[in-house]
């Protein structure tokens, strides 16, 4: 990943690489839960959060693209850990890519789509960036849960983790 001349960009590339270890820790762990846990309703969720979360990515990267991306048919999928790990790479190569060509000032641009709901909204790109970042932590930390609710190995996932692992440049 190049990171962007633009702090604010700088900033998001640095999130979707927190985006993608959180992810893959969280896979990971995943793999942990028993089999004979793997039937209980707490998994069936657990297996489901990951997916939703590469879905609301790929609907918002699409809205900020200007792009179509959809219908999704169920925005909770029970997919294969194999294919949600895919699913997780290309798009986080999307993001990145959408990233490393954002120009600075299309941040404060109004980004014009129509929500689940049929109604006609505007957000900032900035805004609907930040978003995504944070709807895909909002889910996580309700996995981590349920893998451990399963007897799986839950692991930590919070931001400061990855910064102890991945230092800014700045704190070099």
């Amino acid at each position: 990943m190049t990171t962007h001349a633009n702090p604010c960009i700088a900033r998001f590339q640095r999130l979707l690489a927190y985006e993608t270890w959180a992810n893959t820790l969280l896979l990971d762990a995943l793999d942990t839960v028993p089999d004979a846990s793997r039937t209980l309703p707490a998994y069936d969720r657990a297996v489901r959060l990951i997916p939703h979360n590469v879905l609301a990515r790929r609907i918002w990267l699409s809205r900020l693209a200007n792009t179509t991306f959809g219908p999704v048919a169920d925005w909770f999928p029970a997919w294969p850990l194999a294919q949600t790990r895919q699913a997780c790479a290309e798009t986080d190569a999307d993001w990145s890519s959408y990233l490393a060509a954002l120009a600075p000032q299309s941040l404060s641009a109004p980004i014009h789509y129509t929500g689940g709901d049929g109604i006609a909204r505007a957000n900032i790109a900035e805004d609907i960036i930040t978003h995504a970042f944070n709807h895909s932590t909002y889910h996580r930390g309700q996995l981590a849960r349920l893998i451990h609710e399963c007897g799986g190995n839950r692991p930590s996932t919070d931001f400061i983790g990855f910064a102890r692992l991945h230092a800014h440049p700045a704190s070099r």
